[in-house]
């Protein structure tokens, strides 16, 4: 009996042993994603008071135009790096581990340059359908030359798997604040449109150097080995299943994008780019929400890793329930706040003509609380090797979106966002939950875990 209770004791001590990681890995995000965030907010409201709602809608077709294309081809490789990566440090393999490395790292410059080369060549096809004029046009072309720059999944992987996430946090803030700088120096000294598309372009490019100098300095004081970025075959041969995986997520990533960006597109083609304006701003208010959600997120997933690698499915099913309870009262919190202070601050800082934007931003909120809610869903997933049945899952529920958006658009305009991602996010959290259910009864009946490779 006590042997018994003593191996009780060593299970619990170990769960919240994870769990205290997790809460520092995520508060360390967290707080630096606050002040970031804060600081970007800051931002965004100068520039929208300073360009005006047409100009200001201008200004986000541009940016998302651009980061569609970036994340369109994107492969996520930072998750198949924490997930095969994770297997490799256990196994004590450090020669693949970094020829994993080299695998991902290379994806992220071919695609980097392949993402640049197709937004330059789609523009003025895009341009057409906007109507915009030519200075317009050579603004979506030169800040789709900072797509070439979009390098930093590798080393984000590389930071997360080594729980180096206070640099993440320092990296985050850093880049905020110099955008902030920069924004109110052109804010008050008359800047135009040029000149903040320039600031968002600088910050991108400061973003990836730091990212990149910090993986290099994690990478050089783990390993005394040289990392060679032509030797991709071996990491292919040695990591069963990643290509499927890298494909998996790729589709994962471009139709999730879908659902969180294209909708700009489409509103600023159906209402005037003022509109696209608002909803950029209904988004940047819920991003706070996905602010706590990313970091929660991040930390999670190479603990879900760890521990399916290692066949903890109790462990592992003990840490995912932990998480909802984590996420969910300061979730409902903030959304009670917004609800209650939402419009005066919304007019405070954007002036009364953003006004319109406080009731769609309250349901869109509601929508993104549940994807915080279920925030360890996805990883979950990843980690136990069913990114394709993730995959198809999504294709569904985004499927459904934009059917409803484009129904209710015509309906309710603006509102209509909202109200058919409020759907999208229930739809999509409902199934995940039956699969996730479903087979991890399934594991905890069998007693080992199920291959972790696709």
């Amino acid at each position: 009996m006590k042997t018994i209770a003593l191996s009780n004791d060593l299970k619990v001590l170990l769960n919240n042993t994870i769990l205290i990681r997790l809460l520092k890995n995520s508060a360390y995000l967290i707080s630096g994603n606050t002040l970031g965030d804060l600081f970007t907010m800051v931002a965004l409201a100068l520039t929208a008071r300073k360009l005006g709602p047409e100009l200001f809608g201008t200004f986000v077709l541009i940016q998302t135009y651009a980061f569609i294309i970036t994340q369109l081809l994107n492969f996520q490789s930072w998750q198949a790096l924490v997930k095969f990566g994770a297997v490799k440090l256990e196994q004590k393999k450090d020669n693949e581990f970094l020829e994993l490395v080299s695998l991902c790292f290379f994806l992220d410059i071919a695609v980097a340059m392949l993402s640049m080369l197709l937004a330059l060549l789609m523009v003025r096809i895009v341009a057409s359908w906007y109507g915009w004029d030519p200075s317009v046009v050579t603004m979506a072309s030169v800040y789709s030359l900072t797509i070439i720059f979009n390098i930093t999944d590798t080393p984000n992987g590389i930071l997360q798997i080594f729980n180096k996430f206070k640099l993440l946090a320092i990296q985050n803030t850093a880049v905020s604040f110099f955008k902030l700088v920069c924004v109110l120096a052109t804010f008050f000294f008359h800047g135009g449109l040029w000149h903040f598309l320039y600031i968002w372009m600088a910050s991108g490019v400061i973003a990836t150097l730091l990212l990149l100098i910090m993986s290099w300095n994690v990478l050089s004081s783990k390993f005394n080995q040289k990392i060679n970025l032509l030797r991709l075959k071996p990491a292919i041969d040695k990591n069963n299943g990643i290509l499927s995986f890298l494909t998996t997520t790729n589709l994962h990533g471009s139709i999730r994008l879908t659902s969180r960006e294209l909708d700009v597109m489409i509103i600023g083609a159906f209402l005037g780019p003022a509109s696209a304006g608002m909803l950029k701003i209904v988004k940047q208010i819920a991003s706070l929400y996905t602010r706590i959600a990313s970091p929660l997120y991040n930390a999670i997933y190479p603990e879900l890793a760890m521990l399916w690698a290692a066949h903890e499915v109790d462990k592992l099913i003990t840490l995912v329930r932990q998480s909802f309870l984590i996420a969910f009262i300061p979730s409902i919190l903030f959304w009670l706040g917004f609800i209650a202070l939402g419009k005066p601050v919304i007019i405070f800082f954007l002036g009364a003509s953003y006004a319109p934007v406080y009731v769609t931003a309250a349901i869109y909120n509601l929508a993104v609380l549940i994807s915080l809610l279920t925030f360890s869903f996805h990883p979950l997933m990843l980690a136990m090797g069913k990114a394709s049945q993730s995959l198809m899952i999504l294709i569904v529920s985004t499927a459904l979106y934009f059917l409803m958006l484009i129904l209710l658009l015509k309906k309710m305009e603006m509102l209509g966002v909202a109200v058919a991602y409020f759907l999208f996010y229930s739809i999509w959290a409902f199934l995940m939950a039956g699969f996730l259910y479903y087979h991890l009864q399934q594991a905890k009946t069998v007693g080992v875990a199920v291959n972790s490779g696709e």
